[in-house]
């Protein structure tokens, strides 16, 4: 095998690849992730269309790393966002900070999670600021 392609199949591999690209003969969520997956509203926030697009993603390449509190706390986080009483923003630096603690114990599960929160609350932050400055913040639904 070429160089390239042992790069190609080492990347399809991992964790951030899973997350960003769907299986599409993979299989439904199963366990936590379907409990994130049924627990949330139709999402209308970047942060929450993110996280179901990853989880089903994840789910997709059959993907068992998510427990059952941090799907809880992930629904939890999800409701908030949708109900305009935590930031977009805020939602993927708390995410963060939850993968980080469990570093230790999941290694490089852990690190993936609080790249991916904190690369999206970047990108969420650009949203937010949007929102507040237009007013769309304060229009609840």
């Amino acid at each position: 095998m070429n160089p390239l392609e042992q790069i190609k199949r080492y990347t399809r591999s991992t964790e951030v690849y899973q997350a960003l690209t769907s299986n599409r003969g993979g299989p439904a969520p199963t366990g936590p992730r379907a409990m994130l997956d049924h627990g949330m509203a139709p999402p209308t926030q970047p942060f929450t269309k993110g996280l179901q697009a990853v989880n089903r993603n994840l789910a997709s390449h059959g993907s068992d790393a998510l427990s059952e509190l941090r799907a809880q706390n992930y629904i939890t986080r999800a409701k908030k966002v949708e109900n305009h009483d935590m930031s977009n923003t805020y939602a993927h630096v708390e995410s963060a900070m939850s993968w980080s603690k469990s570093s230790q114990q999941e290694g490089k599960r852990s690190m993936t999670g609080v790249v991916m929160n904190l690369g999206g609350a970047l990108f969420a932050g650009v949203q937010d600021h949007a929102n507040y400055k237009t007013g769309r913040v304060f229009n609840k639904k």
